[in-house]
């Protein structure tokens, strides 16, 4: 339960981070929460020759609408140091009206503690399949913008997980801020673990489009059932009905969709059966915010 030796860098600032990690080398880690690398250095399963600490960099914790939106719609910028707890807690208006995903979403997160210092930049650069920030960067089309030597540079969040504990950032380069460039009021999280606060078992991200009583579209990103959070082919929702039957059946056909891992929270059925309950669970849900035409948060 103790790391292996390394060195401690704070950085100040942005530029002094990216200068650190570039010196430093690929076997240097960014600090911000630390609640998901500390531990995994404590069992050794990480072994980072040093730690560049980025917590005291200001002006990285926000959570504001940008006006400059596609659509004349406002989008949301997340900086990479704001906490969980911050974003669950959020009452702003414009988060709450296009976004309220993101706090609701927020309360399947750990504990209150876990909430109160893990950053969602920090949850996003672990690349966790089953993370909740993982999967909402992928359904709403987040983009992740990073710092690096060469300056700046913005990757679309389908793109940028690679695997397991795997993505598209260069050892050189931090997560600065997250990107949601269009509002999604209709979009839902659910999800099951084994004990409340653990990781899901499985995750279902969800959003649909429905009207007079009929599905335009929809969207489905899974998580717990491979080393990336799963997009789903939801094209089967276009015209159909917005009814239980149809959730029940986008919840089978996702179900089909995926090759979860067989270990010891669940088998590989026991995975597809899960993912089949709660993608129909997320849909309905989904379903009556639009219905009701508007997010309570």
């Amino acid at each position: 339960m103790k790391p292996a030796p390394f060195a401690y860098h704070r950085a100040h600032s942005v530029g002094e981070a990216v200068a650190l990690l570039a010196e430093l080398g690929d076997e240097a880690k960014i600090l911000a929460g630390g609640l998901s690398l500390v531990p995994m250095m404590n069992f050794r399963l990480a072994r980072p020759a040093a730690l560049v600490d980025v917590t005291r960099i200001e002006g990285l914790s926000y959570l504001r609408a940008d006006p400059d939106g596609p659509d004349e719609r406002n989008g949301l910028r997340i900086g990479a140091l704001t906490t969980h707890r911050t974003v669950e807690i959020s009452r702003d208006p414009a988060v709450l009206a296009g976004f309220g995903v993101l706090p609701r979403s927020a309360r399947w997160i750990g504990h209150y503690p876990i909430r109160s210092r893990g950053t969602f930049g920090g949850s996003v650069a672990h690349a966790d399949p089953a993370s909740e920030w993982c999967l909402l960067a992928v359904l709403l089309g987040a983009r992740v913008v990073l710092a690096g030597p060469d300056g700046q540079r913005t990757v679309p969040a389908a793109e940028f997980f690679h695997g397991y504990y795997t993505t598209a950032a260069r050892p050189d380069e931090m997560i600065t801020e997250l990107y949601f460039p269009r509002p999604a009021p209709q979009a839902m999280l659910t999800e099951f673990a084994q004990r409340q606060g653990d990781f899901a078992v499985v995750a279902a991200a969800v959003s649909v489009d429905v009207e007079d009583g009929a599905c335009r579209s929809g969207r489905v990103v899974l998580g717990g059932v491979g080393p990336l959070p799963a997009q789903i082919d939801a094209g089967v929702l276009s015209g159909q009905p917005a009814t239980t039957e149809t959730w029940r059946a986008m919840g089978e056909h996702a179900a089909g969709q995926i090759d979860p891992p067989d270990d010891t929270h669940g088998s590989t059925e026991y995975r597809r059966r899960l993912a089949a309950t709660l993608v129909a669970r997320a849909l309905a849900q989904a379903s009556l915010r639009v219905q009701a035409g508007q997010d309570r948060g």
